[in-house]
């Protein structure tokens, strides 16, 4: 998990430097935990349901909208071995 987490704030890191100076972006930290049920064998995996990660995703969003902002890019990461 850690790892993912790295290499995703890796990238985004990048990805903003990228963008043109006039333009205001800024990243959320990470959301640790997603759906994950297909890695449920393993130990120790956590997961949420559809419905709760979208809730989370959506009210977020709806926070982020309250303070201001009018467009969101959700980012998804994982690394395979």
């Amino acid at each position: 998990m850690i790892v993912d987490a790295t290499i995703r704030m890796g990238v985004l890191g990048k990805a903003i430097e990228k963008l043109d100076t006039r333009i205001a972006a800024y990243a959320l930290p990470n959301l640790y935990y997603g759906k994950s049920n297909e890695h449920w064998h393993f130990p120790g995996t956590i997961t949420l349901s559809t419905a709760t990660l979208t809730v989370i995703i959506m009210e977020a969003g709806e926070n982020i909208y309250r303070a201001g902002f009018r467009k969101l890019v959700l980012m998804n990461c994982f690394t395979q071995s």
